[in-house]
């Protein structure tokens, strides 16, 4: 007997249109609305391209995150995303972007 209890969910779009301001101690971050997903998951980009989790944003409209306490330079990324069964599923990760 098949198991015909099978969801299909599309992938979550890549997240564009990244801007940044850097002012005295911070980087403001916006990017462009995806439809459809639950939040957007910030990341800190390291020197070697390796990721860490900075925040998250719930919500599609939410389209802005403020890193305090740091200063231009640094590198960020972002991903919409959709909760399945528990887990966070994650559209392809924006380009790189260096706050100015």
């Amino acid at each position: 007997k098949a198991d015909k209890d099978v969801r299909y969910v599309n992938t979550p779009k890549q997240v564009t249109g990244l801007t940044n301001y850097a002012g005295n101690g911070y980087n403001f971050i916006s990017w462009d609305h995806v439809a459809g997903v639950q939040g957007y998951i910030i990341y800190r980009v390291a020197a070697d391209g390796s990721l860490s989790e900075l925040g998250r944003r719930i919500g599609a409209g939410s389209v802005n995150y403020t890193d305090y306490g740091t200063e231009p330079g640094r590198r960020y990324a972002v991903c919409a995303y959709l909760q399945v069964e528990g887990k966070d599923l994650c559209g392809p990760v924006s380009e790189v972007f260096t706050a100015r």
